[in-house]
């Protein structure tokens, strides 16, 4: 029977994925940014998986007991089909000894981030809400938690989906950025274990966060040539 070779680990291969497609929203087609939202919390969840496997080889090689934990745990959470933020729950509790705090910016991002690649998957008919004249506008809970963040503005029209809102260039960079963030913090967390830490050290640090010098087009960003009509002769 053949035996195996190697392993592929495909979660950076899909945040790869998630940052070229960033690079190429254009002007007009800025709804493109869901795919974008939606590889970014894949590749997050494939890293979770990876970090199973991770734990395997670590304990293959040493038989340490913090990777064989790792391993066990995760692979229990997978079978058990534990939500991603459970895994993290757990692979926090092993890595480091505590969970990690649930009101920290970074474990609310990531929330966030599963909340809204799963309402863009799992899509369900929204309900507009109108606010009549003098009337404050009632925005979508996750609209009001992208502006508290600063990633988008204040809407000015809250009669339309959050959709219009939510699936724009600004958000898809700060995706990717929180997947990023991610991945490097389990990569500071796994001092307890150094084998993984130095793979995980290996894995993250040609990752680079999209910034604001390297966004796409915005719209009325693009390049507007002002054409003079010819004056009329006398």
């Amino acid at each position: 029977m053949p035996q195996p070779a190697g392993k592929v680990y495909h979660s950076g291969h899909l945040l790869f994925l998630a940052r070229k497609c960033y690079e190429r929203i254009t002007v007009g087609h800025e709804s493109e940014s869901q795919i974008v939202i939606i590889l970014a919390a894949v590749a997050l969840e494939g890293f979770l998986n990876d970090l199973e496997h991770h734990g395997d080889w670590v304990t293959t090689l040493q038989g340490s007991p913090v990777a064989s934990n790792l391993a066990r745990v995760l692979s229990e959470a997978e079978r058990g089909r534990a939500s991603s933020l459970l895994k993290i729950d757990l692979a926090h509790l092993v890595l480091t000894g505590t969970l990690p705090d649930k009101g920290s910016q970074r474990y609310q991002d990531i929330q966030l981030l599963f909340n809204v690649r799963n309402r863009l998957v799992h899509a369900k008919p929204e309900v507009l809400q109108y606010a009549e004249a003098g009337e404050q506008p009632e925005y979508p809970d996750i609209v009001k938690r992208f502006v508290s963040r600063g990633v988008i503005p204040l809407p000015t029209n809250p009669s339309i989906g959050w959709t219009e809102y939510v699936l724009v260039p600004p958000v898809a960079a700060w995706s990717y950025n929180t997947v990023v963030e991610a991945m490097k913090w389990f990569a500071s967390n796994a001092s307890r274990e150094p084998l993984l830490k130095t793979a995980l050290d290996q894995f993250t640090s040609s990752l680079r966060p999209i910034t604001a010098q390297n966004e796409p087009p915005r719209p009325g960003g693009a390049l507007i040539l002002e054409i003079s009509q010819p004056d009329k002769e006398p």
